[in-house]
């Protein structure tokens, strides 16, 4: 590792660099991470005269949970491998003490609702919730976004934006109803911010407090959860199954997949807190044949670049034999019926028959034909 990545901010992107050199072209060697779900760039090299250089460029995001734990990368070699670690430190994104707006033409200042911190999933899309209050009948007549560093995020005229955030972010709310929730697509590892809203009535300006955010990334979506269902199921009996996953994007919800084979499915929303819903999918599905250990599993594929998560539950499947009897029952009986009822037919024609032959026992054969004589 070319150098630790030091004291880390949750949910903020850090370029963490792993290099190793070697002699021999042929032996180039593989370099993964123990952050396999975080995105990582490989370049190869020549330095020198037979020396050769393999790179892994990490983008590591790291949470709360990481603080304290190793980063590990490893080269794996035809011959063996070497690895280096180092400790994680990860502290807390904490809300900045005052807000630095200097905008120099603003009319007035406005209260704003925005939370200062908010979570999102990188390469997907999140909805930032905004919201102001304006007591003066006349409305906004615009609403913009800017990085509080400096440039454009969302402006109506597409000219001004930063071309980094070109056709990635439109206002989903109504600034009639005071509602500036500002949506970010395909949302990139450093798009952080803080971001913060400000609005215009013709050519007045209007400033908000509480009106910047800080978005947290995260690299890796949540993980579904299930719904307890009963330790043993009988094969070809009807089970209810759920499963649910939070997420920070309503105009493009996560998408459920099963592994069982579904009668319905119903999929419902529902608001946890401000800008975060829950999206669950409920089944009845028929429970598979086989006895033994059977895994059900659904997955949650979330928009932008596919990235899944799921979740497994281990049931115990029983009466498998038992099943297939039952649903060969209502072939079987119709198919024996009508082979029962052809011979029933089959053998009272043949009856019939043979007393027609006893019951006339005299009636002489017939007589030879007179043979014709030539002469």
């Amino acid at each position: 590792m070319n150098e630790s990545p030091g004291e880390l901010t949750e949910g903020v992107a850090k370029s963490v660099i792993c290099s190793v050199s070697y002699k021999c072209k042929k032996n180039r060697p593989t370099i993964e991470w123990n952050y396999s779900d975080m995105q990582s760039v490989v370049t190869n090299y020549q330095q020198a005269s037979y020396n050769y250089i393999t790179e892994s460029n990490l983008t590591f995001i790291g949470s709360l949970e990481d603080n304290g734990k190793r980063l590990t990368c490893t080269a794996q070699f035809a011959t063996g491998e070497t690895s280096y670690s180092t400790d994680l430190s990860v502290k807390k994104y904490e809300e900045p003490v005052g807000e630095e707006l200097n905008e120099k033409d603003t009319f007035r200042v406005l209260a704003a609702d925005v939370p200062f911190r908010f979570k999102a999933l990188t390469r997907s899309c999140v909805i930032i919730p905004c919201s102001f209050q304006d007591d003066e009948d006349q409305p906004m007549t615009r609403g913009i976004w800017y990085k509080k560093t400096g440039g454009v995020v969302y402006h109506n005229a597409r000219s001004v934006v930063l071309d980094h955030f070109k056709d990635r972010t439109k206002i989903l709310g109504n600034l009639n109803e005071g509602d500036c929730s500002l949506e970010v697509d395909d949302i990139k590892p450093f798009d952080n911010g803080p971001f913060c809203f400000y609005g215009e009535k013709g050519n007045n300006k209007y400033r908000f407090n509480n009106s910047c955010v800080f978005i947290v990334m995260k690299a890796s979506p949540d993980k579904p959860e299930m719904t307890s269902i009963p330790a043993e199921l009988n094969a070809g009996s009807i089970g209810t199954l759920s499963c649910s996953v939070s997420h920070a994007c309503f105009s493009h919800p996560p998408e459920f997949t099963w592994n069982v084979p579904i009668i319905n499915n119903k999929v419902s929303d529902t608001l946890l807190s401000r800008g975060v819903w829950q999206r669950t999918s409920t089944i009845n599905f028929v429970v598979p044949g086989g006895d033994g250990l059977k895994n059900l599993t659904c997955t949650a594929t979330f928009w932008g670049q596919k990235k899944q998560a799921s979740t497994t539950v281990t049931v115990i499947v029983q009466g498998t034999l038992k099943h297939q009897m039952e649903k060969a029952v209502p072939v079987v009986i119709p198919v024996t019926l009508l082979v029962l009822i052809l011979l029933a037919v089959g053998l009272v024609l043949f009856r019939y028959w043979k007393r027609r032959n006893r019951e006339d026992p005299l009636r002489p054969p017939p007589r030879p034909e007179k043979r014709q004589d030539g002469s």
